[in-house]
C-alpha cells in the first residue's frame, strides 16, 4: 500500500507512511480494533493525509451492522439453509 503511494503521487516519506498509517487504521476501526493492538506507529495529526480508498468504498466500510445480522443464518430454517449453502 505505501508503494502506492510512492508510485502515485508526490509525497514525502513521512506522508506516505502517515497515509498508509491512515489507511490501515480506517479498516481496522471498521472491525473494532486500533492500531495499538498490532505494535503499529501511532498517527502525527499535524501531517496532511489523504486516503487511498474512495469516499463510497469509505462510506460502505464505516457501515455499522447489527449483532442480529449476524446471526441470522443460525435461524435459517431446513430449506433456506440448502439455497444458503
Amino acid at each position: 500500500m505505501s508503494g502506492d503511494y510512492a508510485r502515485e503521487n508526490m509525497l514525502t516519506p513521512e506522508e506516505v507512511t502517515a497515509s498508509t498509517l491512515n489507511d490501515k487504521k480506517i479498516f481496522l476501526e471498521t472491525m473494532g480494533k486500533d492500531l495499538a493492538d498490532y505494535n503499529l506507529p501511532t498517527l502525527s495529526l499535524n501531517k496532511t493525509i489523504k486516503s487511498t480508498f474512495p469516499k463510497k468504498i469509505l462510506d460502505e466500510m464505516l457501515v455499522v451492522t447489527p449483532a442480529e445480522d449476524y446471526q441470522a443464518e443460525n435461524l435459517l430454517n431446513a430449506d433456506q439453509r440448502v439455497a444458503f449453502e
